[in-house]
Parts: C-alpha cells; structure tokens; sequence
C-alpha cells in the first residue's frame, strides 16, 4: 500500500557473508543496515527484517515490491533471501524484483558512463565475475555474461575501464599490484541502496509474475550436483 504516493520497497541480500538489508521509499532510504551472517540465518534473518519495519515506521503489508539478490555467491544464503521475499510477495499479492550480486556491485561503483568489471570472490580459488556497460544511467551486461574463473587466469585478463570488489575480498591486493592502470573501486558491502536504484529504474516493468519465474543465479553447481552427476551420490 502507498503512503502519501510513494513506493514502498524491501530488499534483503544473504548471498554474502553478511545478512543486508533495506527499505526505501521511492528512492529515499528509509532503512538500511548490515549485519554479519550465522550459520543459522533463518533465526536472524526475520528479527532483523521486523527491526528493519518497525524502524521504518510501517508495516510489512505497506511494502509494495518485495526484492532478494539472485547470486552468485553462497549457495544457502543465495536460497534464503529469495526465498524470504517470494514467501511475502506471494502471501501479501505484492510485486517480486531480483537482480544478480554482480549487477548491483558495478551499479555501486558510481560510473557514469563506460565499463565496469564486478568481481566477487567465489572461495576455492575461483572469483564470479561479469562485464557491464553503463551508459545514460541505466547498466547492462555484456559479453558471455555471468562466469566463474580461476583467478589467475581472472588476474592474467585484459581489462578496460572500471573493476569494483567488496573489500574483504583480499586477493584484490594481489590484483591492484598487478594493474596500477585500472581504475579500482572497493565497496564495503553488496549496497542495497544501488539494488534500490536498480529498481526504480526498472519500477513500470516489476511484475507479480517474477516471485513465480526469478530463478537464482548459482554458476558454480552445488556440491551435492557435482557428486550425483560423477555417480557419487
């Protein structure tokens, strides 16, 4: 339900190794905290969306679109906030948006126009990463989209433009050594006020359909996959 004709948004993210969460008036932060993630998400997750609306002031039916990360990045914590917000767009009849960590991490990086790489660490040795292009404010992906790489052969790759990484991500320092050239950005967080401005950009085309069809991004096969495919399991 609208206030005062204003749009009513919460969007949670888990697919890292901290729970974010936000809720937003049009473009207006209303909400927007992060804490670290624990094993058992499900007993902080829902105490941390019910700080979230009391702050705010309102109640979980006054949310008009409902939004989760799509991954990449852990595999439960993908499923947990998707899961969440689908669970309150289907119950409540309300609209559903997902948009992958990639996207939202080059949204936050603040480019203007040009490319801007999105790396995440993937754990294993591995990073997810994806190009996009950023042109009269709106980001699109480009090339073969979302991928998985070893980072050294992510390290070896001619890169133009921009490359923002979440902070924590320590093998960024190797990467910095290695192309003093390259514009690098460091982000604290996946920054749920960038998700909101991927939202209201794409605000006329949110359906309620999406809490049916958004699919998780996941790139890299569960474990569990991986060892039925090799007769494992």
């Amino acid at each position: 339900m609208r206030k005062g004709g204003k749009m009513y948004s919460l969007m949670m993210d888990t697919s890292t190794n901290e729970i974010a969460l936000g809720v937003y008036r049009d473009k207006e932060t209303v909400f927007e905290d992060y804490i670290p993630a624990e094993k058992r998400y499900n007993a902080v997750f829902m105490k941390f969306v019910d700080k979230g609306l009391r702050e705010a002031e309102i109640k979980v039916s006054d949310i008009d679109v409902f939004a989760s990360t799509l991954g990449p990045g852990a595999f439960t914590g993908v499923r947990i906030s998707m899961a969440a917000m689908k669970a309150f767009a289907l119950a409540l009849d309300k609209k559903f948006f997902g948009v992958s960590t990639l996207e939202i991490l080059a949204f936050s990086a603040g480019v203007k126009e040009g490319r801007v790489t999105a790396v995440l660490d993937a754990r294993r040795n591995e990073v997810y990463t994806a190009v996009f292009e950023v042109r009269d404010a709106k980001i699109s992906l480009l090339g073969p989209g979302m991928e998985l790489k070893k980072r050294e052969a992510f390290l070896g790759q001619k890169i133009e433009g921009t490359v923002v990484f979440l902070k924590r991500d320590a093998f960024f320092v190797e990467y910095l050594r290695k192309s003093s050239k390259i514009d690098v950005v460091l982000k604290e967080h996946i920054e749920m006020s960038a998700f909101c401005g991927i939202l209201m950009d794409a605000a006329k085309d949110i359906k309620k359909e999406a809490a049916y069809s958004a699919a998780p991004v996941y790139i890299r096969k569960p474990d569990a996959e991986k060892a039925q495919e090799k007769g494992i399991l």
